[in-house]
């Protein structure tokens, strides 16, 4: 779902956590993934907090799987990896 652009940022970078996987030898980032433990994001923001809010309704039954969820998302690997 990125945007396409050199730069792809959207208003839950900034929360969410980042894994970034480094070429030593190169210099160069082979890729990316962004994470959050949705417990921590939920009582930071509640659920709108959370990305995959924004596209699925969540009532009481999901209360148990977002206390003890990690949401995964936005990830890349460059083409030359």
């Amino acid at each position: 779902e990125g945007s396409g652009k050199r730069r792809d940022i959207d208003g839950y970078d900034d929360d969410y956590l980042h894994l970034i996987l480094w070429d030593e030898e190169d210099l160069d980032i082979v890729g990316a993934y962004r994470f959050m433990p949705t417990a921590i994001q939920l009582a930071k923001r509640g659920l709108e907090g959370i990305y995959s809010y924004s596209l699925f309704h969540y009532d009481g039954r999901m209360d148990d799987v977002l206390q003890h969820g990690i949401e995964l998302g936005r990830s890349f690997i460059q083409p030359r990896y």
